[in-house]
């Protein structure tokens, strides 16, 4: 049977009121006073709605059950305490959630465990984490959750999933920043997690825009662009896999540090991408001695397995390339490079092969910032 967008089942009648089109459940409630009685009720299959309005509490989402704000609705999902998610949805292939606001001055957004969900048209704002999904079981990497046209805006962090396969298609996350260590992060994967990120925008992160981190975790990015965060693009870490990071029409513009970088990962492929205009920092690099980093892609400590094709390389501050102490291989192939101090730059490493006339040599061994990033529990 052909789901769409939503729960199998019976589809709802168009004449019934409020109900988004196309959204297809067993039995539907409707809101009135209480949330939490109308989803104590549902069962799987069922669909919750609510009306127009502001709504306080803590809800938990049950298995297969769907929360859907009323067609045409502005509906307005509020903590009541903000130690806790404002949503824990425990998921299943019949769960939604679709066209209301999370708005938090602090404390957890949504919970997924263990998923998955489909969701649609939900913006979370001011959250401490917007949106964590853990799963451990072995059926995560076949059962995806699905975010569609969803705005993740203003939280100290953005998107965490652990363990689960996420598939995000369009929708941004924006101004994810902070005061913690691990905060300002816009997407996380971790965990032997599966990312896949289809037309979504990161800008404005603190620390970094996509962050790809540990073993057995892989990423799948399409024309994805990671643009004016205030630190790196998209940095990659710890990655074991043959097809770790499989990326292509990319434009990794206006960031800090790095734009595209990866320290001790393996299996990256980047194609027809776009990366420039990384801002320089000053670092310390020695007793009394700085040095301003700013690179657009940086291979760095032990990287191997790395191909990059057809990827057009800007007016980064420093180097438009820097590949440091790689043991495993680095190949390019129709790469342009301009702008900033240096094009390529290929330092303490063996087995690296870039198109000829591109390579620079600066007077000494570039100074560089290999440190992996906190990412929290």
């Amino acid at each position: 049977m052909l789901c769409a967008l939503t729960a199998c089942g019976p589809l709802v009648q168009p004449t019934t009121p409020g109900v988004p089109a196309g959204v297809a459940c067993e039995k539907l409630y409707v809101v009135g006073q209480s949330v939490d009685a109308q989803l104590e009720k549902a069962r799987p299959g069922d669909c919750v709605l609510l009306p127009r309005g502001d709504f306080e509490g803590n809800f938990t989402v049950p298995t297969d059950v769907s929360l859907l704000a009323g067609e045409g609705a502005a509906v307005t999902l509020r903590p009541k305490d903000v130690a806790r998610a404002i949503l824990t949805i425990r998921g299943g292939s019949r769960t939604t959630l679709r066209g209301f606001k999370l708005v938090l001055s602090g404390g957890p957004g949504l919970v997924i465990e263990p998923g998955p969900v489909n969701m649609v048209g939900v913006t979370v704002s001011g959250a401490s984490q917007a949106l964590t999904i853990r799963c451990a079981e072995p059926a995560c990497a076949d059962a995806p959750n699905v975010i569609e046209a969803s705005t993740f805006s203003g939280n100290a962090g953005g998107i965490v999933v652990a363990g689960a396969r996420l598939k995000v298609v369009g929708g941004a996350v924006t101004g994810t920043t902070g005061t913690r260590l691990s905060d300002g992060l816009g997407i996380v994967a971790r965990q032997g997690a599966l990312l896949e990120l289809e037309g979504t925008q990161i800008t404005g992160s603190q620390l970094a825009g996509v962050v790809v981190d540990g073993a057995g975790t892989r990423a799948r990015l399409t024309n994805v662009a990671a643009k004016d965060n205030l630190g790196r693009g998209v940095w990659l870490q710890g990655l074991t896999q043959a097809d770790s990071v499989v990326a292509s029409g990319l434009t990794v513009t206006g960031n800090v540090l790095v734009g595209l970088g990866a320290v001790a990962a393996r299996g990256v492929s980047v194609v027809d991408s776009v990366v420039g205009e990384t801002k320089p920092v000053r670092v310390s690099v020695g007793v009394g001695q700085t040095e301003d980093v700013g690179d657009g892609v940086a291979l760095l400590n032990g990287c191997g397995a790395v191909a990059l094709e057809r990827l057009t390389l800007s007016n980064s501050a420093r180097a438009q390339l820097l590949v440091d102490a790689v043991d495993g291989g680095v190949q390019t192939q129709a790469l342009a490079a301009s702008g900033g101090r240096f094009r390529a730059v290929i330092q303490r490493s063996a087995g690296v092969a870039v198109d000829a006339g591109l390579v620079d040599a600066p007077p000494g061994v570039l100074p560089v910032v290999d440190s992996r990033l906190s990412i929290g529990d």
